[in-house]
């Protein structure tokens, strides 16, 4: 398999493997990268003229950033950073605007799957045979939590060349997540690494679907339902029913015949929706909506002490400092996700009990290392404030 053509997915990896942050070129920024917008009162904690968030802002050689952290005095602080556009004119960023969030979609299905259970709809231990028996086999039988802990086995469609033509062939495409789990399931290796730490997209599918389909609702309406106290609505916030501000543009570090893919060619690959992962990464959010559904998502609030911990209790990776739980990753020493589709990426990291939270977006899917840059910002603003 060759990983350089691989959409988003080592983004949580990569981050973990290099704890060096490379200093990239101050001129991708371009004349964006000095504007810097205070929105909320300072607290003590990290000051939002910080010199470290402007470093990693630069350093991750993304053209524009949306950031909000909350100190331990529970007070949220934003900054704006950079363009919405590179460009002879510059656009600053909008803290108000809606853009892709990639994996972190991952801390939605996982959070509303653990109330599901906290309601005896699911269990951690039903396999896969009980909801679709035709899906299932006597050699490969997953449970939910083996679903949610990337241990099914179940293939992961974006390691597919085929389905990577598919993306570039036609980038708007809508996916459904029954489309995703029938391509994975009719894949050569499917089923190979079933009781092995396997990161795959498809997982969050199946997990959505057999909600579904023991409840008889939507994903969408078992996330209206199931919001917790104090939290946004999301309405319309799969991509293609949001509404992305014209003026903003996604990029990627690329190669020249395969934008989609890891290179060092930067393509404004605005045009490719995220789509293509299913539930897995096909949400939009504000800042405004991350902020008011972190503190639960990462902590687990108004789920059962005995969910709150079973989401928290996470599997080897085979990598050094990543652990992963059910639908929440452990890693830089906080909970949460981290992830990249072209053009974006994000990262919601947090304290295990949801206190001290960083949150970022960016219009850069990843550096020519193949990082995302979300993920790099939001790193080193956590290790200052959770050190």
């Amino acid at each position: 398999m060759n990983t350089t053509n691989l959409i988003g997915q080592m983004s949580i990896k990569t981050f973990i493997k290099n704890t060096k942050y490379l200093f990239l070129p101050a001129c991708l920024i371009l004349t964006g990268c000095n504007h810097l917008t205070r929105t909320s009162e300072e607290t003590r904690g990290i000051n939002p003229q910080s010199e470290l968030i402007q470093e990693a802002f630069i350093d991750s050689g993304s053209p524009g950033a949306l950031i909000s952290w909350r100190n331990a005095d529970g007070k949220w602080q934003r900054l704006t950073l950079g363009t919405q556009v590179l460009g002879a004119t510059p656009l600053s960023m909008d803290d108000t605007m809606a853009l892709p969030i990639g994996s972190v979609s991952k801390l939605f299905v996982g959070y509303t799957l653990a109330h599901l259970i906290d309601q005896e709809n699911l269990y951690w231990e039903t396999p896969l045979s009980e909801v679709f028996p035709d899906w299932a086999s006597e050699k490969w039988n997953p449970s939910v939590l083996q679903f949610a802990q990337h241990q099914s086995g179940l293939f992961n469609p974006i390691e597919a060349e085929a389905f990577q033509k598919q993306i570039l062939e036609k980038p708007d495409r809508v996916w459904t997540d029954e489309a995703l789990v029938t391509f994975a399931l009719n894949q050569p290796t499917q089923g190979e690494d079933f009781g092995e730490f396997h990161y795959s997209n498809a997982n969050s599918s199946m997990l959505v679907l057999m909600m579904e389909k023991t409840t008889g609702k939507s994903f969408e309406k078992l996330l209206e339902e199931l919001r917790p106290e104090g939290a946004s609505e999301l309405a319309n916030f799969r991509y293609h029913e949001s509404t992305l501000a014209e003026t903003i543009r996604g990029y990627r570090n690329g190669k020249p015949n395969w934008p989609i893919g890891y290179g060092d060619v930067l393509v404004d690959v605005t045009r490719f929706s995220p789509e293509w992962s299913g539930a897995a990464g096909n949400m939009v959010a504000t800042l405004s909506d991350l902020e008011s559904w972190a503190p639960a998502l990462i902590s687990g609030a108004g789920l059962s002490d005995a969910n709150r911990k079973a989401r928290h209790k996470t599997v080897a990776t085979g990598m050094e400092d990543w652990e992963y739980g059910a639908h929440i990753s452990y890693e830089s020493g906080g909970w949460g996700h981290m992830g990249d589709v072209p053009g974006w990426s994000a990262a919601v990291l947090g304290s295990e009990d949801g206190q001290q939270i960083v949150i970022v977006l960016c219009n850069l899917s990843n550096t020519p290392q193949a990082m995302p840059p979300a993920a790099l910002i939001a790193g080193k603003i956590f290790k200052r404030l959770h050190p």
